[in-house]
């Protein structure tokens, strides 16, 4: 397994469907993705902030998803055991400033 493992970023998915807020997804188009976390040993960092994005802008209201998120593995999290991630508002944008706090 590969040591000191961490990724952060926009995913373009969720992990579970309670990540999209009020809209319905179905399961497997989070297969992909959710394996990969697992596969990989990886662990949410959580976060702190507003995580969802505003997606398919229509009148009415957007789809909120959470879809950037900072994953890492156990051993890259006992080297930075107070690691967090933290949503920032982007004016102007429907995209949210992941930073990583260690």
């Amino acid at each position: 397994m590969w040591r000191g493992l961490s990724c952060y970023g926009d995913f373009n998915d969720i992990l579970d469907v309670t990540e999209k807020g009020w809209q319905e997804t179905a399961y497997h188009t989070m297969n992909d993705f959710h394996r990969f976390v697992s596969d990989c040993h990886m662990l949410d960092l959580g976060y702190e902030g507003y995580p969802y994005i505003s997606r398919n802008q229509r009148e009415g209201g957007g789809i909120q998803e959470r879809l950037h998120r900072g994953i890492a593995n156990d051993h890259w999290l006992r080297i930075y055991p107070e690691a967090r991630a933290v949503y920032q508002v982007v004016p102007g944008s429907d995209h949210a400033m992941l930073v990583l706090h260690t």
